[in-house]
Protein backbone atom coordinates (compact mmCIF):
# COMPACT_ATOMS: atom_id res chain seq x y z
CA UNK A 1 0.00 0.00 0.00
CA UNK A 2 1.51 3.30 -1.19
CA UNK A 3 1.56 6.26 1.51
CA UNK A 4 -1.14 7.80 -0.35
CA UNK A 5 -3.67 5.49 -0.40
CA UNK A 6 -2.67 4.82 3.25
CA UNK A 7 -3.35 8.42 4.20
CA UNK A 8 -6.76 8.21 1.97
CA UNK A 9 -7.68 4.99 3.83
CA UNK A 10 -7.30 6.13 7.26
CA UNK A 11 -9.16 9.55 6.38
CA UNK A 12 -12.29 7.64 5.14
CA UNK A 13 -12.19 5.98 8.64
CA UNK A 14 -12.34 9.04 10.01
CA UNK A 15 -15.11 10.09 8.17
CA UNK A 16 -16.62 7.26 8.55
CA UNK A 17 -16.64 7.39 12.02
CA UNK A 18 -16.85 11.45 12.43
CA UNK A 19 -20.19 11.49 10.12
CA UNK A 20 -21.72 8.48 11.98
CA UNK A 21 -21.52 6.37 8.94
CA UNK A 22 -21.63 2.86 9.23
CA UNK A 23 -20.76 2.93 13.31
CA UNK A 24 -21.80 -0.06 15.15
CA UNK A 25 -22.82 2.36 17.84
CA UNK A 26 -25.42 3.91 15.02
CA UNK A 27 -26.13 0.57 13.64
CA UNK A 28 -26.74 -1.23 16.61
CA UNK A 29 -30.04 -0.82 18.47
CA UNK A 30 -31.70 -2.18 21.29
CA UNK A 31 -35.57 -1.56 20.22
CA UNK A 32 -37.53 -4.55 20.90
CA UNK A 33 -40.65 -6.02 19.60
CA UNK A 34 -42.78 -6.15 22.16
CA UNK A 35 -42.01 -2.54 23.39
CA UNK A 36 -43.22 0.80 22.38
CA UNK A 37 -40.68 3.91 23.07
CA UNK A 38 -41.65 7.12 25.26
CA UNK A 39 -40.45 10.25 24.46
CA UNK A 40 -40.61 12.39 27.75
CA UNK A 41 -40.16 16.72 27.71
CA UNK A 42 -40.49 19.18 30.09
CA UNK A 43 -41.99 22.17 29.35
CA UNK A 44 -40.05 25.67 30.25
CA UNK A 45 -40.18 26.96 33.38
CA UNK A 46 -42.75 29.88 34.30
CA UNK A 47 -41.61 33.22 35.56
CA UNK A 48 -42.40 32.67 38.91
CA UNK A 49 -39.88 29.78 39.24
CA UNK A 50 -36.72 31.95 38.03
CA UNK A 51 -35.20 31.62 41.10
CA UNK A 52 -35.92 27.65 41.27
CA UNK A 53 -33.38 24.74 41.33
CA UNK A 54 -33.61 21.38 42.00
CA UNK A 55 -32.23 17.97 40.87
CA UNK A 56 -33.57 14.54 39.98
CA UNK A 57 -31.61 11.08 41.11
CA UNK A 58 -33.93 9.03 39.81
CA UNK A 59 -37.28 8.51 37.43
CA UNK A 60 -39.19 5.77 36.65
CA UNK A 61 -42.45 4.43 34.61
CA UNK A 62 -45.17 2.62 37.02
CA UNK A 63 -47.14 -0.14 35.83
CA UNK A 64 -51.01 -0.55 36.57
CA UNK A 65 -49.77 -3.60 38.64
CA UNK A 66 -47.15 -1.59 40.23
CA UNK A 67 -44.52 -2.78 38.51
CA UNK A 68 -41.54 0.02 38.02
CA UNK A 69 -39.47 0.34 35.27
CA UNK A 70 -36.44 2.68 35.61
CA UNK A 71 -36.61 5.61 32.63
CA UNK A 72 -32.55 7.06 32.00
CA UNK A 73 -32.41 10.33 32.74
CA UNK A 74 -30.90 12.44 29.80
CA UNK A 75 -30.79 16.05 32.08
CA UNK A 76 -31.02 15.85 36.00
CA UNK A 77 -30.12 19.04 36.98
CA UNK A 78 -32.61 22.44 36.04
CA UNK A 79 -32.76 26.06 36.56
CA UNK A 80 -34.27 28.98 34.93
CA UNK A 81 -31.28 29.83 32.80
CA UNK A 82 -31.56 26.09 30.92
CA UNK A 83 -34.94 25.87 31.55
CA UNK A 84 -36.46 28.70 29.13
CA UNK A 85 -37.03 26.10 26.41
CA UNK A 86 -38.84 22.58 25.96
CA UNK A 87 -36.26 20.19 27.39
CA UNK A 88 -35.84 16.47 26.74
CA UNK A 89 -35.22 14.28 30.01
CA UNK A 90 -35.71 10.96 29.24
CA UNK A 91 -36.32 8.49 26.59
CA UNK A 92 -36.92 4.94 26.87
CA UNK A 93 -38.42 1.54 25.75
CA UNK A 94 -41.60 0.20 27.84
CA UNK A 95 -43.01 -3.05 27.57
CA UNK A 96 -46.21 -2.75 26.04
CA UNK A 97 -49.33 -2.92 28.80
CA UNK A 98 -51.48 -0.31 30.99
CA UNK A 99 -49.14 2.64 33.66
CA UNK A 100 -50.76 5.01 36.16
CA UNK A 101 -47.71 7.29 36.12
CA UNK A 102 -44.23 8.14 37.03
CA UNK A 103 -42.24 7.87 40.12
CA UNK A 104 -40.17 10.96 40.81
CA UNK A 105 -37.10 11.04 43.18
CA UNK A 106 -35.24 14.64 43.80
CA UNK A 107 -31.69 14.64 45.24
CA UNK A 108 -31.72 18.07 45.93
CA UNK A 109 -33.41 21.90 45.73
CA UNK A 110 -32.71 25.68 46.44
CA UNK A 111 -34.31 29.17 46.08
CA UNK A 112 -31.84 32.07 44.46
CA UNK A 113 -32.22 35.48 46.24
CA UNK A 114 -31.89 38.41 45.09
CA UNK A 115 -28.77 38.83 46.33
CA UNK A 116 -27.41 35.96 44.90
CA UNK A 117 -27.78 33.57 47.83
CA UNK A 118 -28.82 29.86 48.02
CA UNK A 119 -31.41 28.88 50.50
CA UNK A 120 -31.56 25.22 50.30
CA UNK A 121 -35.07 23.33 50.53
CA UNK A 122 -36.36 20.30 52.17
CA UNK A 123 -37.23 17.47 49.29
CA UNK A 124 -39.21 14.19 49.96
CA UNK A 125 -36.86 10.98 51.30
CA UNK A 126 -39.48 9.06 49.01
CA UNK A 127 -39.77 8.80 45.41
CA UNK A 128 -43.04 11.22 44.58
CA UNK A 129 -46.13 9.70 42.16
CA UNK A 130 -47.15 11.38 39.38
CA UNK A 131 -50.37 10.32 38.57
CA UNK A 132 -50.68 9.92 34.92
CA UNK A 133 -52.68 7.19 33.15
CA UNK A 134 -51.12 5.94 29.60
CA UNK A 135 -50.37 2.59 27.59
CA UNK A 136 -47.75 1.38 25.53
CA UNK A 137 -48.28 -0.75 22.13
CA UNK A 138 -45.62 -2.93 21.06
CA UNK A 139 -43.67 -1.01 18.02
CA UNK A 140 -45.33 2.18 19.11
CA UNK A 141 -43.82 5.63 19.81
CA UNK A 142 -45.13 8.55 21.87
CA UNK A 143 -44.22 11.87 23.74
CA UNK A 144 -45.37 12.98 26.77
CA UNK A 145 -45.22 16.42 28.34
CA UNK A 146 -44.80 17.72 31.62
CA UNK A 147 -45.36 21.09 33.13
CA UNK A 148 -43.79 22.32 36.62
CA UNK A 149 -46.81 23.59 38.68
CA UNK A 150 -44.59 25.83 40.86
CA UNK A 151 -47.49 27.15 43.39
CA UNK A 152 -48.31 23.16 44.13
CA UNK A 153 -44.56 22.45 44.19
CA UNK A 154 -43.83 24.94 46.98
CA UNK A 155 -46.72 24.72 48.76
CA UNK A 156 -44.52 24.29 52.19
CA UNK A 157 -42.42 27.39 52.03
CA UNK A 158 -38.76 25.95 52.25
CA UNK A 159 -39.81 21.96 50.82
CA UNK A 160 -39.86 21.68 47.51
CA UNK A 161 -42.30 18.44 46.62
CA UNK A 162 -42.46 18.40 43.01
CA UNK A 163 -46.24 18.59 41.46
CA UNK A 164 -46.92 18.00 37.47
CA UNK A 165 -49.01 18.66 34.52
CA UNK A 166 -48.58 15.92 32.68
CA UNK A 167 -50.40 15.36 29.22
CA UNK A 168 -50.03 14.00 25.74
CA UNK A 169 -49.40 17.27 23.22
CA UNK A 170 -52.05 18.00 20.55
CA UNK A 171 -51.10 17.61 17.13
CA UNK A 172 -50.25 20.66 15.11
CA UNK A 173 -51.19 21.70 12.07
CA UNK A 174 -49.44 19.56 9.20
CA UNK A 175 -48.13 22.33 7.21
CA UNK A 176 -45.75 23.52 10.58
CA UNK A 177 -44.52 20.38 10.97
CA UNK A 178 -40.58 19.03 10.46
CA UNK A 179 -39.41 15.53 10.83
CA UNK A 180 -36.17 14.69 12.67
CA UNK A 181 -34.99 10.72 12.01
CA UNK A 182 -33.70 9.37 15.52
CA UNK A 183 -31.62 5.93 14.22
CA UNK A 184 -30.92 4.75 17.67
CA UNK A 185 -34.48 4.42 18.74
CA UNK A 186 -36.11 3.48 15.42
CA UNK A 187 -38.35 6.68 15.69
CA UNK A 188 -39.02 10.09 13.80
CA UNK A 189 -38.97 13.18 16.22
CA UNK A 190 -41.91 15.87 15.29
CA UNK A 191 -41.52 19.24 16.01
CA UNK A 192 -43.76 22.10 15.28
CA UNK A 193 -41.38 24.57 13.63
CA UNK A 194 -44.20 27.67 15.12
CA UNK A 195 -43.62 27.34 18.68
CA UNK A 196 -40.10 25.16 18.04
CA UNK A 197 -41.36 22.23 20.22
CA UNK A 198 -40.87 18.31 19.99
CA UNK A 199 -44.87 17.23 19.72
CA UNK A 200 -44.96 13.94 18.88
CA UNK A 201 -43.20 10.51 17.64
CA UNK A 202 -43.40 8.30 15.24
CA UNK A 203 -42.78 4.84 15.14
CA UNK A 204 -40.44 3.48 12.11
CA UNK A 205 -38.81 0.11 10.94
CA UNK A 206 -35.07 -0.60 11.84
CA UNK A 207 -32.61 2.09 11.54
CA UNK A 208 -34.46 5.37 9.90
CA UNK A 209 -32.63 7.65 7.91
CA UNK A 210 -33.28 9.80 5.05
CA UNK A 211 -36.64 11.54 4.86
CA UNK A 212 -38.33 12.80 2.16
CA UNK A 213 -41.87 15.10 1.75
CA UNK A 214 -44.45 15.48 -0.55
CA UNK A 215 -46.66 18.32 0.81
CA UNK A 216 -49.60 17.83 -1.83
CA UNK A 217 -50.52 14.14 -0.65
CA UNK A 218 -49.31 15.17 3.20
CA UNK A 219 -46.76 12.22 2.55
CA UNK A 220 -43.62 11.28 4.20
CA UNK A 221 -40.90 8.71 3.01
CA UNK A 222 -38.52 6.99 5.27
CA UNK A 223 -35.39 5.19 4.09
CA UNK A 224 -34.51 2.06 6.55
CA UNK A 225 -31.09 1.01 6.59
CA UNK A 226 -31.63 -1.10 8.99
CA UNK A 227 -34.33 -2.91 7.58
CA UNK A 228 -33.51 -2.85 3.61
CA UNK A 229 -36.67 -0.98 2.92
CA UNK A 230 -38.85 2.76 2.60
CA UNK A 231 -41.80 3.65 4.58
CA UNK A 232 -44.71 5.33 3.42
CA UNK A 233 -46.87 7.33 6.34
CA UNK A 234 -49.80 9.82 5.94
CA UNK A 235 -48.97 12.60 7.81
CA UNK A 236 -52.09 13.65 9.10
CA UNK A 237 -52.83 10.28 11.18
CA UNK A 238 -49.19 9.39 11.17
CA UNK A 239 -49.86 6.01 10.80
CA UNK A 240 -48.07 3.86 8.10
CA UNK A 241 -49.34 3.05 4.69
CA UNK A 242 -47.21 0.93 2.96
CA UNK A 243 -43.33 -0.41 3.57
CA UNK A 244 -41.21 -1.13 0.31
CA UNK A 245 -38.41 -3.98 0.53
CA UNK A 246 -35.74 -3.47 -1.06
CA UNK A 247 -32.62 -6.12 -1.66
CA UNK A 248 -31.17 -7.61 0.99
CA UNK A 249 -27.67 -5.79 2.06
CA UNK A 250 -28.79 -2.12 0.22
CA UNK A 251 -28.72 -0.19 3.35
CA UNK A 252 -30.75 2.43 1.47
CA UNK A 253 -29.44 6.08 3.53
CA UNK A 254 -30.75 8.84 1.34
CA UNK A 255 -33.90 9.35 -0.85
CA UNK A 256 -35.52 12.13 -2.80
CA UNK A 257 -38.42 12.78 -4.63
CA UNK A 258 -38.92 14.11 -7.89
CA UNK A 259 -41.09 17.62 -8.34
CA UNK A 260 -44.42 15.40 -9.45
CA UNK A 261 -43.98 13.33 -6.39
CA UNK A 262 -44.58 10.17 -9.02
CA UNK A 263 -41.28 8.76 -8.60
CA UNK A 264 -38.69 8.20 -5.46
CA UNK A 265 -35.03 7.83 -6.11
CA UNK A 266 -33.42 5.96 -3.00
CA UNK A 267 -29.48 5.42 -2.54
CA UNK A 268 -28.25 2.20 -1.39
CA UNK A 269 -25.23 2.55 0.06
CA UNK A 270 -23.96 -1.35 0.34
CA UNK A 271 -24.96 -2.67 -3.02
CA UNK A 272 -23.61 0.49 -4.89
CA UNK A 273 -27.13 1.10 -6.89
CA UNK A 274 -30.35 3.84 -6.43
CA UNK A 275 -33.66 2.21 -6.73
CA UNK A 276 -36.41 4.00 -8.22
CA UNK A 277 -39.78 3.29 -6.40
CA UNK A 278 -43.35 4.65 -7.82
CA UNK A 279 -45.05 6.09 -5.27
CA UNK A 280 -48.28 5.45 -6.78
CA UNK A 281 -47.77 1.76 -6.29
CA UNK A 282 -44.99 1.45 -3.94
CA UNK A 283 -43.20 -1.12 -5.54
CA UNK A 284 -39.29 -0.65 -6.95
CA UNK A 285 -39.16 -0.74 -10.82
CA UNK A 286 -35.61 -0.05 -11.87
CA UNK A 287 -32.50 -0.33 -10.12
CA UNK A 288 -29.26 1.24 -11.37
CA UNK A 289 -25.87 0.61 -10.43
CA UNK A 290 -23.70 3.90 -9.81
CA UNK A 291 -20.22 4.01 -8.24
CA UNK A 292 -19.07 2.74 -5.02
CA UNK A 293 -20.56 3.53 -1.62
CA UNK A 294 -22.72 6.37 -3.03
CA UNK A 295 -24.27 8.41 0.58
CA UNK A 296 -26.66 10.79 -1.23
CA UNK A 297 -28.15 12.59 -3.93
CA UNK A 298 -30.12 15.81 -5.52
CA UNK A 299 -32.66 16.12 -7.84
CA UNK A 300 -32.33 19.32 -10.49
CA UNK A 301 -35.25 21.77 -10.56
CA UNK A 302 -36.67 20.22 -13.72
CA UNK A 303 -36.88 16.54 -12.44
CA UNK A 304 -34.90 14.87 -14.92
CA UNK A 305 -31.53 14.83 -13.66
CA UNK A 306 -30.19 12.91 -10.32
CA UNK A 307 -26.90 13.47 -8.78
CA UNK A 308 -25.97 10.77 -7.20
CA UNK A 309 -22.28 11.01 -4.73
CA UNK A 310 -19.91 7.72 -4.52
CA UNK A 311 -17.82 8.46 -1.61
CA UNK A 312 -15.54 5.66 -2.49
CA UNK A 313 -14.99 6.10 -6.21
CA UNK A 314 -14.74 9.95 -6.05
CA UNK A 315 -17.20 10.50 -8.55
CA UNK A 316 -20.80 11.91 -9.20
CA UNK A 317 -23.11 9.66 -11.15
CA UNK A 318 -25.65 11.67 -13.08
CA UNK A 319 -29.14 10.02 -13.66
CA UNK A 320 -31.33 10.77 -16.79
CA UNK A 321 -34.50 9.65 -14.81
CA UNK A 322 -37.04 9.29 -17.58
CA UNK A 323 -34.49 7.37 -19.20
CA UNK A 324 -33.48 5.62 -15.70
CA UNK A 325 -30.14 5.23 -16.81
CA UNK A 326 -26.35 6.69 -15.92
CA UNK A 327 -26.18 9.52 -18.49
CA UNK A 328 -22.83 10.88 -17.19
CA UNK A 329 -20.01 10.42 -14.72
CA UNK A 330 -18.62 13.29 -12.97
CA UNK A 331 -14.90 12.99 -11.55
CA UNK A 332 -14.43 15.03 -8.30
CA UNK A 333 -12.05 14.95 -5.28
CA UNK A 334 -11.78 12.48 -2.69
CA UNK A 335 -14.88 11.11 -1.28
CA UNK A 336 -17.34 13.31 -2.47
CA UNK A 337 -19.96 13.87 0.46
CA UNK A 338 -23.32 15.99 -1.19
CA UNK A 339 -24.40 19.20 -2.75
CA UNK A 340 -26.80 21.61 -3.29
CA UNK A 341 -28.20 23.64 -6.42
CA UNK A 342 -27.95 27.46 -6.50
CA UNK A 343 -31.15 29.81 -6.75
CA UNK A 344 -30.80 29.16 -10.53
CA UNK A 345 -29.96 25.72 -10.56
CA UNK A 346 -27.18 26.07 -13.13
CA UNK A 347 -24.58 25.30 -10.34
CA UNK A 348 -23.98 22.21 -8.34
CA UNK A 349 -22.22 23.19 -5.23
CA UNK A 350 -20.14 19.76 -3.93
CA UNK A 351 -17.80 19.27 -0.95
CA UNK A 352 -15.65 16.30 0.22
CA UNK A 353 -14.87 14.26 3.29
CA UNK A 354 -10.65 14.50 2.98
CA UNK A 355 -10.39 17.16 0.34
CA UNK A 356 -10.32 21.04 1.10
CA UNK A 357 -11.88 22.47 -1.91
CA UNK A 358 -15.29 22.99 -2.96
CA UNK A 359 -16.41 21.83 -5.93
CA UNK A 360 -19.04 23.81 -8.64
CA UNK A 361 -19.78 22.30 -11.12
CA UNK A 362 -21.90 23.29 -14.45
CA UNK A 363 -25.28 21.40 -13.89
CA UNK A 364 -25.51 21.26 -17.74
CA UNK A 365 -22.24 20.35 -19.37
CA UNK A 366 -21.09 18.47 -15.89
CA UNK A 367 -17.80 20.10 -15.77
CA UNK A 368 -16.36 21.64 -12.91
CA UNK A 369 -16.32 25.20 -13.73
CA UNK A 370 -14.14 25.76 -10.14
CA UNK A 371 -12.17 24.83 -7.20
CA UNK A 372 -12.08 26.71 -4.06
CA UNK A 373 -9.79 25.64 -1.29
CA UNK A 374 -12.38 25.96 2.12
CA UNK A 375 -10.35 23.53 4.32
CA UNK A 376 -10.13 20.27 5.54
CA UNK A 377 -13.01 18.01 7.02
CA UNK A 378 -16.53 19.24 5.54
CA UNK A 379 -19.52 17.34 6.86
CA UNK A 380 -22.42 19.47 6.38
CA UNK A 381 -23.43 22.16 3.60
CA UNK A 382 -26.22 24.31 2.47
CA UNK A 383 -26.74 26.91 -0.14
CA UNK A 384 -29.94 29.57 0.79
CA UNK A 385 -31.57 29.59 -2.55
CA UNK A 386 -32.47 33.46 -1.96
CA UNK A 387 -28.99 34.56 -1.51
CA UNK A 388 -27.06 32.01 -2.49
CA UNK A 389 -24.65 32.26 0.47
CA UNK A 390 -22.74 28.97 1.44
CA UNK A 391 -23.41 27.60 4.78
CA UNK A 392 -20.88 25.02 5.31
CA UNK A 393 -20.04 22.94 8.74
CA UNK A 394 -16.53 20.66 9.58
CA UNK A 395 -16.11 18.29 11.64
CA UNK A 396 -14.51 18.73 15.14
CA UNK A 397 -15.44 22.40 14.16
CA UNK A 398 -17.95 24.44 16.28
CA UNK A 399 -18.91 26.77 14.30
CA UNK A 400 -20.48 26.80 10.53
CA UNK A 401 -18.53 29.45 8.32
CA UNK A 402 -20.78 31.64 5.84
CA UNK A 403 -19.51 32.08 2.18
CA UNK A 404 -19.81 34.56 -0.36
CA UNK A 405 -20.90 33.11 -3.42
CA UNK A 406 -19.48 35.79 -5.62
CA UNK A 407 -15.73 36.01 -3.86
CA UNK A 408 -15.50 33.14 -1.58
CA UNK A 409 -14.83 35.07 1.49
CA UNK A 410 -16.35 34.59 4.58
CA UNK A 411 -18.83 36.73 6.01
CA UNK A 412 -20.09 35.23 8.38
CA UNK A 413 -19.88 32.53 11.37
CA UNK A 414 -22.69 30.98 13.44
CA UNK A 415 -21.07 29.36 16.77
CA UNK A 416 -22.83 25.88 17.57
CA UNK A 417 -21.22 24.49 20.47
CA UNK A 418 -20.27 21.04 17.78
CA UNK A 419 -19.81 19.48 14.86
CA UNK A 420 -23.35 20.05 12.33
CA UNK A 421 -23.61 16.97 10.67
CA UNK A 422 -26.90 18.64 8.42
CA UNK A 423 -28.44 21.51 7.65
CA UNK A 424 -31.85 22.60 6.10
CA UNK A 425 -33.82 25.65 5.88
CA UNK A 426 -37.69 27.03 6.65
CA UNK A 427 -38.78 28.57 3.53
CA UNK A 428 -41.42 30.13 5.56
CA UNK A 429 -39.40 31.31 8.78
CA UNK A 430 -36.74 32.07 7.28
CA UNK A 431 -34.57 29.44 10.00
CA UNK A 432 -31.58 27.81 9.46
CA UNK A 433 -31.41 24.37 11.01
CA UNK A 434 -28.51 22.96 12.09
CA UNK A 435 -28.23 19.29 13.18
CA UNK A 436 -25.64 18.63 15.97
CA UNK A 437 -25.43 15.06 16.87
CA UNK A 438 -22.94 15.62 19.90
CA UNK A 439 -25.09 17.95 22.00
CA UNK A 440 -28.04 16.02 20.77
CA UNK A 441 -29.95 19.06 19.77
CA UNK A 442 -31.74 21.10 16.29
CA UNK A 443 -30.11 24.13 16.53
CA UNK A 444 -32.02 27.02 15.26
CA UNK A 445 -31.26 30.22 13.52
CA UNK A 446 -32.32 33.35 12.12
CA UNK A 447 -30.69 33.59 8.73
CA UNK A 448 -31.34 37.52 8.91
CA UNK A 449 -29.05 37.91 12.17
CA UNK A 450 -27.20 34.46 12.00
CA UNK A 451 -28.39 34.31 15.88
CA UNK A 452 -29.56 31.56 17.39
CA UNK A 453 -33.45 31.20 18.15
CA UNK A 454 -33.55 28.19 20.39
CA UNK A 455 -32.98 24.70 20.04
CA UNK A 456 -34.75 21.35 20.15
CA UNK A 457 -34.18 18.29 21.82
CA UNK A 458 -33.43 15.11 19.86
CA UNK A 459 -32.04 11.91 20.65
CA UNK A 460 -28.53 10.09 20.85
CA UNK A 461 -28.54 9.27 17.51
CA UNK A 462 -29.89 12.11 14.93
CA UNK A 463 -29.08 11.95 11.32
CA UNK A 464 -31.87 13.82 9.29
CA UNK A 465 -34.29 16.49 9.97
CA UNK A 466 -36.80 18.06 7.01
CA UNK A 467 -39.62 19.91 7.13
CA UNK A 468 -42.99 21.63 5.35
CA UNK A 469 -42.18 24.14 3.30
CA UNK A 470 -38.56 23.58 3.41
CA UNK A 471 -36.13 25.14 0.69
Amino acid sequence: MTVVSAIKKCALICVLVLCGCETLQLHKTSVREDEGTVFLYLQPFSREAERLQFSLSALAAVKDDGTQIPLPLSLNEFNSKDMTRQRMIATAQLPEGRYSGFLVSVKSAALLSTEGTTAALAVPETPQKTVFPFSVEKRTSFLISMTLNYAQSLQGGANFNPAFVVAIPGRPLVDVTGYASNTDLNAITVFDKIHLQATNAIATGSEPWGIALDPRLRRAYVALTGDDAVEEYDLNSQYLLAKTMLMRGDEPHELALTPDGLLLLVVNSHSDTVSIVDTGIMAEVNRIPVGRNPRSLVIDKTGTKAFVFNSMSDNISVINIPYRQVMATITTGPEPLRGQFNRAGDKLYVIHASYPYLFVIDSSSFSVVQRQFVGMGMVSLKIDTRTDQIYIGKRNDNVVTVWDPLTFVPVGVIPTGGTVTYMTIDGETSFLYLLIPDRKVMLVVNLASKRPVSEIDVSESPVWMTMMGER
